[in-house]
């Protein structure tokens, strides 16, 4: 299980995107019939830490996480009279997203699971154009090492061609 773990809003549709490239090109088996596969499942910030740190940290040792976040705004401040945030009062959101990532990824190593912190350089078009071509080259990559070819999608041909019959009948 591959978790492509966005935190900020300039990053988070980055995640379909990832699960779309990995699912199709790393989804399947090989040529043989061994099932290497790999599952994409997309995240983003704190609000799915509640949803999958859970499993993640305490669940089956089977997932890799990657995180993937950028230099944006710094956001509005948490004002004095928040009650129940004294601990946030005067930290701006982005400031609060960034901690919220580091300590989810201390969390990661304190139980020894595998993960990867990328922060971009900033959102700009380059910046993610980089990430993205970078991400299709080690998806080809990783493909091939599995043994299979990370270039074509048979189950997805498959239900386009049982939708087409069935659309024609």
């Amino acid at each position: 299980v591959h978790i492509l773990w966005t935190y900020g809003e300039r990053v988070r549709w980055l995640g379909p995107w990832w699960v779309q490239l990995t699912g199709e090109s790393l989804g399947k088996r090989t040529p043989s019939g061994q099932n290497v596969g790999v599952t994409a499942v997309p995240a983003s910030g704190p609000a799915d830490q509640h949803s999958l740190l859970q499993p993640v940290l305490d669940g089956p040792d089977d997932k890799l996480v990657l995180f993937v976040s950028g230099a944006g705004p710094a956001g509005p401040v948490v004002p004095d009279a928040v009650s129940g945030l004294t601990y946030a009062t005067g930290q701006t959101l982005g400031h609060i997203l960034d901690v919220e990532r580091e300590a989810t990824c201390g969390a990661l190593g304190e139980v020894s699971r595998p993960y990867v912190d990328l922060r971009l350089r900033d959102t700009h078009a380059a910046s993610i154009g980089a990430f993205m071509l970078a991400t299709e080259m080690a998806t080809a990559l990783v493909g091939f090492a599995l043994g299979i070819d990370p270039f074509d999608q048979p189950a997805v041909g498959l239900g386009k061609s049982l939708a087409k019959a069935r659309l024609s009948s």
